[in-house]
């Protein structure tokens, strides 16, 4: 055994589940196997393995109770659990939290999920033992150093915290997915089985057609999101540069062309800066799906009217969208930056927008509000950290 690789202990009742599982991880990691309940705990006292990958479904014990007993064993408790299970259903998700797990995975294992899940608990793990050893150092340090040694020590601790919301994120955000993606999928089947083979000139089948390409674009949108979404999660910003606010709104109205035909809404532009230094890619799709919402989110009994203002602080840009649209209850202000969050307002759309718009928001460090009342509109005001000083000011409408 490779005394520097980590050790992973594989519970699961089924041979073939273990041989999948072992083939992702062998070639990065030891691994020990256990076919049953019983047996992973005694195997978890014996080797104390980094972490555990426990499937929920087994004969006698189910993975809920491995993990409990593992958690009031005070020779395991601190050992990592990940579930493994076929179903997906929102209330394992809870119980697997509740019984002391740290992560949940949905069969079938897809091979770079798990590795990225192992990798990021066993980093958390590493972490954890760097601030143990920081803080024993910090014991044996003089007064002179006892300042540098919390600062560094807090960096840990906030790369720890960051580490785990992302983790947490993760899970919640690949249950979300599944489950909004199960629907489509359930409605191409559905379709699928009611197209007439023996009667390839039925005229209800041109219907059917059209009804499979609409929700086959669907799923294909709601997997370009998460692509996207992903490529943010998973990479830095692009670097700052300099940019015309006018440029790039003027650039958004232009993609939006057939939305505005559509809406005839009327656009004023308050830009106090005329010049940014920041990220141009984030600000400019930052700025195009606030621009879209308002335009799609408008009410029938008035035309939309729409207000786009660019102004700065000494530490901050200020990008505000401000509306005359159908606006949403005070209350569900901080729901709509969730995925696939539904309110009952009526308005469609794919739910990734405003959650894809609040993740380049922090890659870049700064943050967005909604403020809004039903039938009177809605504002989301953008602060992002200035990357250099200009001071410019200029006002206008198209």
């Amino acid at each position: 055994m490779d005394q520097n690789l980590k050790t992973i202990l594989i519970v699961d009742d089924r041979p073939d589940n273990l041989r999948l599982v072992t083939t992702i991880l062998k070639p990065s990691y030891d691994l020990l196997l256990a076919n049953n309940g019983e047996r992973a705990i005694h195997v978890a006292r014996e080797r104390k393995p980094d972490l555990i990958l426990l499937d929920i479904m087994m004969p006698g014990m189910s993975g809920f109770d491995v993990c409990k007993a593992l958690k009031r064993d005070e020779l395991t408790e601190e050992i990592p659990v990940i579930f493994l299970t076929a179903k997906n259903d929102g209330s394992d998700f809870e119980h697997a939290y509740d019984a002391g797990g740290v992560d949940y995975i949905t069969k079938p294992v897809n091979a770079k999920e798990l590795l990225m899940r192992v990798r990021t608990h066993l980093l958390i793990i590493e972490q954890r033992g760097a601030l143990l050893k920081l803080n024993k150092d910090a014991a044996e340090t003089n007064d002179n150093l006892e300042l540098e040694v919390k600062k560094r020590t807090n960096e840990l601790y906030g790369v720890l915290e960051k580490l785990e919301k992302q983790n947490a994120d993760l899970a919640r955000f690949s249950h979300i997915i599944s489950h909004n993606l199960r629907g489509p999928v359930a409605s191409v089947i559905g379709l699928a089985g009611l197209f007439n083979r023996q009667q390839l000139s039925d005229p209800g089948n041109g219907e059917i057609i059209e009804r499979l390409n609409d929700t086959a674009q669907r799923i294909d949108q709601i997997l370009k999101d998460v692509s996207h979404l992903l490529r943010i999660r998973e990479s830095q910003a692009p670097p700052p540069v300099h940019f015309s606010s006018r440029e790039i709104i003027d650039n958004c109205l232009a993609r939006l062309r057939e939305s505005m035909d559509k809406a005839h809404p009327k656009i004023e532009l308050e830009l106090e800066v005329l010049e940014l230094f920041a990220s141009k890619e984030y600000v400019q799709q930052i700025l195009l799906n606030l621009i879209e919402n308002a335009i799609t989110f408008y009410s029938n009994d008035r035309p939309p009217e729409i207000k786009i203002r660019v102004q700065q602080t000494n530490e901050f840009y200020l990008i505000a969208v401000e509306d005359n649209g159908i606006g949403i209850d005070a209350r569900d202000t901080e729901k709509v930056f969730e995925p696939f969050k539904r309110l009952n307002y009526n308005l469609g759309g794919r739910g990734l927008g405003l959650y894809i718009v609040k993740a380049m928001i922090e890659a870049l460090h700064g943050h967005i509000t909604l403020t809004s009342k039903i039938n009177q509109g809605s504002v989301f005001q953008v602060s992002i950290p200035r990357k250099a000083d200009l001071s410019f000011k200029a006002s206008g409408s198209v």
